[in-house]
């Protein structure tokens, strides 16, 4: 397994943090699901995130804010 983090500056919509990524990621932009680092460090993993309820589903015009995880659900 590997993680990768990219830096964006406060105020970055989610579908642009998806673009700093690859393009492909903000052209198919479909969802992105979203939790906090301390809730991330304290459960493990995403699915353990969404079975807890501390993952929140968004839309493209979310506002990424300080200290998030983000993963992109998208299709091209």
């Amino acid at each position: 397994k590997e993680s990768h983090a990219w830096f964006v500056p406060q105020g970055t919509e989610i579908i642009s943090c998806a673009g700093k990524i690859h393009s492909d990621l903000a052209r198919g932009f479909i969802k992105g699901d979203v939790v906090s680092y301390q809730d991330y460090l304290h459960h493990h993993n995403f699915n353990e995130c969404k079975a807890k309820g501390v993952a929140k589903t968004v839309e493209k015009n979310y506002v990424v804010q300080p200290n998030e995880i983000i993963e992109i659900r998208f299709n091209v």
